[in-house]
């Protein structure tokens, strides 16, 4: 019989951040692994479409902001092409493009 693979076994700490992003649902998020730091985009605060891109360094939030964006939306899907070294962004609701590549 094989063995069985290692248990995984989370390690949460509670950060008090200086910054971070408001309150928000149904935004977008990935790992960028090429920068070892999470970015996430958009999203809905009840009232409004979000536009604003976040990134995680594992200690600190840190609101960016690029040269080009997509438009503000909710309900995207974010993830990592590991082929380009990029994080890339699609659909949603609130938008006018399909695609959006290499956010940061």
């Amino acid at each position: 019989m094989p063995a069985c693979p290692q248990t995984f076994v989370p390690n949460w700490t509670l950060k008090f951040p200086a910054a971070s992003p408001s309150a928000r649902e149904q935004f977008a998020m990935a790992y960028d692994a090429m920068h070892g730091r999470v970015v996430l985009f958009g999203g809905f605060n009840g009232s409004s479409y979000l536009g604003d891109t976040w990134v995680w360094n594992g200690t600190t939030w840190a609101l960016q902001s690029p040269a080009a964006s997509p438009t503000a939306r909710y309900g995207a899907s974010m993830a990592y092409d590991a082929a380009h070294g990029k994080v890339v962004l699609f659909g949603g609701d609130g938008f006018r493009e399909i695609t959006w590549c290499a956010l940061l």
